[in-house]
């Protein structure tokens, strides 16, 4: 059983490789071409070479094998991830990733503005909000189109409740 707030090409991707259907059968149940699925799941097969995503998928996988719950945002977990896009939107911000560190930074002028847990970094990767920009020791993020457009939904949303 996947999340169902996976983007539809990971869970494409998850079904066929980690569940092991076949795209034929994924192509009838969604009413598309059997072509289409296929290039959907190469599509986020090949962000897989991004770190972040990598690790994200394997929990996600892990969690779907051992029938617990990858992380459930919920309103706190969205909250965080409102404060950390909005970081990441400033001139020069940029998110950083130490592969076997459990937290990740945000970075703005070589000076620390927000902190996070690496699995919401990964959430973020995944769902594509954030981009790789330079990989090595450190990996190095900035927002991406999709991540602002969700900022301004966050935002959109929390004036509207406040009204």
């Amino acid at each position: 059983m996947l999340p169902v707030g996976l983007p539809a090409d990971a869970r494409l991707y998850l079904r066929h490789v980690e569940g092991g259907e076949s795209i034929r059968a994924i192509a009838r149940e969604t009413g598309c071409h059997a072509s289409t699925i296929l290039r959907r799941i190469r599509r986020f097969e090949a962000r897989r070479d991004d770190p972040l995503v990598d690790q994200g998928v394997e929990r996600v996988a892990h969690a779907s094998d051992t029938g617990a719950t990858p992380l459930a945002l919920g309103r706190t977990g969205m909250n965080q991830i409102s404060r950390i896009l909005r970081r990441l939107a400033e001139p020069g911000a940029q998110l950083l990733v130490v592969e076997g560190m459990e937290k990740a930074i945000v970075v703005r002028d070589e000076i620390r503005t927000a902190i996070l847990d690496r699995e919401l970094a990964e959430h973020m990767a995944i769902r594509a909000w954030v981009q790789l920009t330079g990989q090595g020791k450190v990996c190095r993020y900035a927002i991406s189109g999709q991540g602002r457009e969700v900022l301004r939904g966050l935002v959109a949303s929390r004036i509207c409740s406040h009204m």
